[in-house]
């Protein structure tokens, strides 16, 4: 892997609260990612973790700080293609799966070309056979696989993606991350996946970025020296768990008595982390 395909540095997000004051998001948080990696953020709800996402993104703006694509700083007029996977799938109801993955495409004007592009996505993420059918007929996971294939399909160079298994039942979320480290291998992506599941981000990463309460700013870089496909029965993997586990609550048990932020943003401070397990 090349080093330098992101680079975060001294970010700033301050919001405005309710009451006229301000909450701060992310505190100049500061890190680089090489091209090719899976890095997860991770750390208690409400900490800023989307907030990161949505900035990178271009769905809302910093208030310092910078980030830069191969060098180059995002603005409105040089800004990379990133694909974005939401907690939902947010996929049309009345389209097919077909044409909620036209979604991205339907500005080219080249339909043979946009078909065979749906036709490779839909392979890569195994939902061939199943074009046809409307969001409704399929299950939560697979609407998940559409959602991944839509972030795709564009050819993005850096893949978001903000807790998307947070809503499925835990036995479709094992299979749904085994796919997307398949996924992973297959593409070459750059992805930021942020989730407050300790034994998810362990499971899937090269590298997990543990953030700490709001507002965000980094409390541990850990590298997850291990090879990939990984094994939920992998004991290096619950060894790792159980450090960040006990590394964690400490770290909660020793800033509990502080005094809570301010509400800033539906959802509020937070302080959740699932500790899960394989």
């Amino acid at each position: 892997m090349s080093a330098g395909k992101i680079a975060i540095r001294e970010l700033v997000k301050v919001f405005r609260s309710p009451a006229g004051g301000e909450v701060r998001a992310i505190d100049g948080l500061s890190f680089g990612v090489p091209e090719g990696a899976f890095v997860s953020v991770l750390g208690p709800s409400g900490c800023g973790k989307s907030t990161l996402l949505n900035i990178m993104a271009g769905l809302d703006r910093p208030t310092s700080g910078e980030i830069q694509i191969d060098g180059r700083a995002i603005t409105d007029q040089d800004r990379p293609r990133i694909g974005f996977v939401f907690q939902q799938p947010r996929l049309l109801p009345w389209r097919t799966i077909e044409g909620n993955l036209w979604l991205p495409l339907e500005r080219t004007g080249n339909r043979a070309a946009g078909r065979a592009v749906i036709e490779r996505y839909v392979e890569l993420v195994g939902l061939r056979g199943f074009e046809r059918y409307y969001p409704g007929q399929i299950s939560g996971g697979m609407q998940q696989r559409v959602a991944i294939a839509r972030a795709l399909i564009m050819e993005p160079e850096i893949l978001l993606m903000d807790e998307p298994f947070s809503n499925l039942d835990e036995m479709t979320a094992r299979k749904m991350r085994a796919e997307l480290i398949r996924i992973w291998q297959k593409t070459g992506k750059t992805i930021i996946f942020v989730t407050h599941d300790i034994s998810e981000a362990i499971f899937l990463s090269t590298r997990v970025i543990l953030t700490t309460r709001r507002p965000a700013r980094i409390y541990r870089d850990l590298s997850i020296d291990l090879p990939v496909p990984r094994r939920y029965d992998d004991d290096r993997l619950f060894e790792i768990e159980k450090e960040v586990m006990r590394d964690f609550l400490q770290y909660m048990e020793d800033t509990e008595g502080a005094p809570p932020p301010e509400m800033g943003r539906p959802g509020g401070a937070g302080g959740e982390v699932l500790l899960g397990g394989y």
